[in-house]
């Protein structure tokens, strides 16, 4: 399966999609394009399978071997780093703690804030105005989609060794261009809770 992540942080995917085994899902290797026009950097599965995950130059990787662990803690650490900020921002902003906001990445880039509290525009330009704030949540949503979309293909995996016929039926939408991970940010009482939908 190839997934193509573009630079507003949302993940396409292309067809085909090729079954591997679980253990080849666990480390990636990476690689860079480079030119004197905008490139892209490129994370492919071992074995040379056909799960790839193009993403921006902003969030490239630095070369070697990447493992889902290392996103995972890579995504915690950046989580850490905007939970941290927000609730600097809230209290700048004299918004309680616990007054629920969302937060996602526009399709332009932009960081968009819908909420309750009248300061959700306010927040929201603080954000952007942030280039280390805006870019860490772009990043967050970056790697939200990389988790989700090696999640949802190990399943497919495990389900087409079972029974082929049965596993394309139930991830037909898997093999089908135009559709994207949408990662929405919930913001309350100073922590992240994020939820990613494939739609």
């Amino acid at each position: 399966m190839v997934n193509a992540l573009t630079s507003n942080s949302y993940m396409k995917t292309s067809n085909p999609i090729q079954p591997i085994n679980a253990s080849q899902s666990s480390i990636l290797s990476t690689s860079s394009n480079r030119g004197t026009k905008a490139t892209v950097d490129k994370a492919t599965l071992s074995n040379k399978n056909n799960f790839s995950l193009i993403y921006d130059r902003s969030f490239s990787i630095q070369k070697g071997c990447v493992t889902i662990e290392s996103i995972k803690n890579d995504l915690s650490n950046t989580t850490y780093f905007v939970e941290k900020n927000i609730q600097s921002i809230y209290r700048q902003l004299d918004i309680p703690l616990s007054t629920q906001m969302k937060i996602r990445v526009g399709r332009d880039g932009s960081i968009i804030v819908n909420g309750n509290s009248p300061q959700s525009e306010k927040l929201a330009e603080e954000i952007n105005k942030n280039k280390d704030l805006s870019n860490a949540i772009r990043r967050m949503s970056m790697l939200s989609s990389v988790l989700e979309a090696i999640r949802k293909h190990k399943e497919f995996v495990d389900a087409y060794n079972k029974d082929p016929f049965a596993a394309v039926e139930r991830y037909g939408s898997l093999l089908e261009d135009g559709h994207d991970y949408h990662v929405i940010f919930l913001i309350k009482d100073g922590s992240i809770d994020t939820t990613v939908e494939y739609i």
